[in-house]
């Protein structure tokens, strides 16, 4: 590995720990203050994501200054940093339905199997069972991972575009 691509690795893993502390402490406060019912809270945390990533692209722009920063780049930026933001998020999910809201999952799965319920005339609440149960807490937790991953990137590819398309209309 070349001492530019460690130097580009410790820089995505730095802004991906930093965003997804944000984000592990975002959701923890909130589930301590109650915020995390109020209407806004995760929208608040949509802006607040996408500015740290932003924030993230202008400081890697800012250090090397002589790099013409593509759109590649910003991508796989975001890539790396997104698999570490996901794992944030994947433990604060771990963290609640195990220590802080034990309840949680099991509101969460009668939900879901009412839902299967109405909607594909199905009875599935058999299938939870104690022995079970450990089996859906991972997927779920895995599930969480995927879905913050893929949220991060969408974040991550429309910045891109913004800057890439921004770059091609005022020029170089």
């Amino acid at each position: 590995m070349t001492e530019d691509r460690k130097e580009y690795m410790k820089f995505t893993f730095r802004w991906g720990s930093i965003i997804g502390f944000v984000t592990f402490m975002w959701y923890v406060t909130g589930f301590f203050t109650g915020w995390e019912r109020m209407l806004y809270f995760n929208d608040l945390y949509f802006i607040a994501d996408v500015l740290l990533i932003g924030y993230m692209i202008i400081s890697y722009k800012k250090e090397h200054i002589e790099e013409q920063l593509k759109f590649s780049k910003i991508m796989s930026m975001g890539f790396y940093s997104a698999l570490i933001v996901a794992l944030f998020y994947a433990v604060y999910f771990l963290l609640r339905i195990t220590k802080l809201d034990p309840l949680f999952f099991q509101v969460y799965m009668n939900n879901v199997t009412q839902v299967m319920k109405t909607g594909f005339n199905a009875d599935y609440s058999q299938i939870l069972t104690p022995q079970t149960m450990p089996l859906f807490k991972g997927a779920f937790v895995f599930s969480m991972y995927i879905t913050s991953f893929i949220s991060s990137m969408i974040y991550t590819l429309f910045l891109a575009a913004v800057i890439s398309l921004n770059r091609k209309i005022y020029g170089r």
